[in-house]
């Protein structure tokens, strides 16, 4: 061992090219069937925590790609994430779906009835294709899969609250909000509840997952801050669980439709006689039965070499080696 007698500077020289990196600092890339989250869309995924988050608890046909995954994550805390689901074929019933639900709320409908095929893959997806409203359904789980068939939207503005279910959960009681009335607007506020109506998310039927208090029915109504308040703009930023697709049929005769601007308007008033405008989403279909041919087409993904280093490619279930 060098030592020296004095005090000075000792330089030692080290050969380190044979460390290997730690496998956290190494990107992996996976693609896999999960009962939640988008569908062919990079998710990046640092904890097994995080990914029952988006991706949601394994089952019996998800669960190879989960424990891969989540095996990767024991080790590193870079995997990043594609969700791939089987499309079936136009109107044949047999492809992943998302669950929705009929503009009339407490009106069960066939798939067929609320329009058949509804398979909404991702933000992308849903900003091209069903952003603009205007279809026989009022919404729509954020994902596919048959967990969405467990949620219910319930809403209430001041015709309805009273008698609400959910009143005890909501302090106050929609009117007129402050944006509306300095444009001689009324009725446009009102409060929405997305609800794990079976328990299928928390063990517990009828608990409230998200609460959206005080939204607006006008499509130009702001908060202070200047962020929007017109409800499907809210929903369709913050929700982790529903799209909206259009306005419920559900209300009065008279008045203002919904979405109209807020100068001038008298909004329509819910018209449920004991306070409940409830949504049962049904219909969502989850395939998960991916074949070699789901997996490669998502791993193309990642061919994108500008936007993704992957080191590694861990694989679940195939049909053969690759």
């Amino acid at each position: 061992m060098a030592f020296q007698l004095s005090p000075g500077v000792l330089v030692t020289e080290k050969d380190l090219t044979l460390l290997v990196p730690a496998i956290s600092t190494t990107a992996g890339g996976f693609v896999g069937a999960f009962q939640w989250g988008p569908v062919d869309e990079v998710t990046l995924i640092d904890s097994e925590t995080q990914l029952v988050d988006r991706f949601q608890s394994p089952n019996d046909t998800t669960f190879e790609s989960y424990f891969t995954a989540a095996n990767f994550l024991s080790y590193g805390n870079n995997l990043q994430v594609i969700r791939t689901v089987v499309k079936g074929n136009n109107n044949d019933g047999t492809g992943a779906q998302n669950a929705v639900a009929n503009i009339t709320a407490g009106v069960s409908r066939t798939r067929a009835q609320v329009g058949a095929n509804v398979l909404i893959k991702n933000e992308d997806d849903y900003d091209s294709n069903f952003s603009s409203g205007g279809t026989t359904r009022a919404w729509a789980a954020k994902y596919p899969g048959v967990l969405g068939n467990a949620l219910k939207v319930s809403l209430c503005d001041s015709n309805t609250y009273a008698s609400w279910e959910f009143v005890n959960s909501f302090p106050n009681t929609p009117a007129t909000s402050t944006y509306a009335s300095t444009r001689n607007g009324t009725n446009d506020e009102m409060h929405i509840a997305v609800v794990d109506e079976t328990g299928a998310w928390t063990g517990t039927a009828n608990t409230i997952l998200e609460r959206f208090e005080l939204v607006s029915k006008a499509s130009d109504a702001k908060l202070p801050d200047g962020t929007s308040n017109f409800y499907p703009e809210v929903i369709n930023k913050k929700s982790k669980y529903i799209w909206w697709l259009g306005h419920t049929s559900n209300v009065e005769t008279l008045g203002t439709v919904w979405g109209s601007a807020a100068q001038d308007s008298t909004f329509k008033s819910t018209n449920s006689g004991n306070g409940n405008i409830n949504f049962s989403l049904s219909n969502a279909i989850s395939n998960d039965n991916l074949v070699d041919g789901n997996i490669t087409t998502a791993l193309n993904i990642f061919l994108n070499d500008d936007l993704y280093d992957i080191s590694l490619l861990p694989l679940g279930k195939a049909s053969q080696p690759w």
